[in-house]
C-alpha cells in the first residue's frame, strides 16, 4: 500500500491533482468527492472495510475524518485502523489536506509520498 498526501493552501489544486490521479488510474477508484469517470465509486463515509481489493482510494480533506486534535476519538481510531488494513487489499490511498500536522499521526505514519501544491500566479485571475 502506498499513501500519497497532497498538501497545499486553499485553491492550490489539491482536489484537481487527486482527480487527475484518479483519471489516470487503471483500477477502480473510490473517492469521497464526485469524479466523473467510468471506474469511480462514491465513498460516502470512511468505511473502507467494504471496498474491494486492488483499488485506488481518494480522500479529500482528510482532517474531516482523521483530525490530529481528536486522535483518541472512536472515528479517528476506526479510520486509522481501516486505512492500515488496506495493505492487505493492495489498495493505494491518495489524501489531501491543507497542513500535514492536521492529519492524525497514525495516517501521517502511513504516508510514503508527500506532494506539495502551490498556486502559480493569481488564482482569482488566471489571465
Amino acid at each position: 500500500m502506498t499513501e500519497t498526501a497532497v498538501l497545499g493552501n486553499i485553491g492550490s489544486g489539491k482536489t484537481l491533482l487527486l482527480t487527475y490521479f484518479a483519471y489516470c488510474s487503471e483500477r477502480d477508484v473510490y473517492a469521497n468527492f464526485k469524479i466523473k469517470i467510468p471506474n469511480s465509486h462514491r465513498l460516502k463515509t470512511l468505511g473502507l472495510d467494504e471496498i474491494e481489493t486492488n483499488v485506488d482510494i481518494f480522500i479529500d480533506e482528510l482532517h474531516l475524518n482523521a483530525d490530529s486534535r481528536t486522535s483518541n476519538s472512536v472515528l479517528n481510531r476506526y479510520a486509522s485502523y481501516e486505512a492500515s488494513q488496506q495493505r492487505h487489499n493492495q489498495a493505494d490511498m491518495y489524501v489531501s489536506d491543507q497542513f500535514f500536522h492536521m492529519i492524525d499521526k497514525r495516517f501521517r505514519d502511513l504516508t510514503t509520498v508527500i506532494v506539495k501544491c502551490r498556486c502559480m500566479g493569481d488564482k482569482d485571475n488566471p489571465d
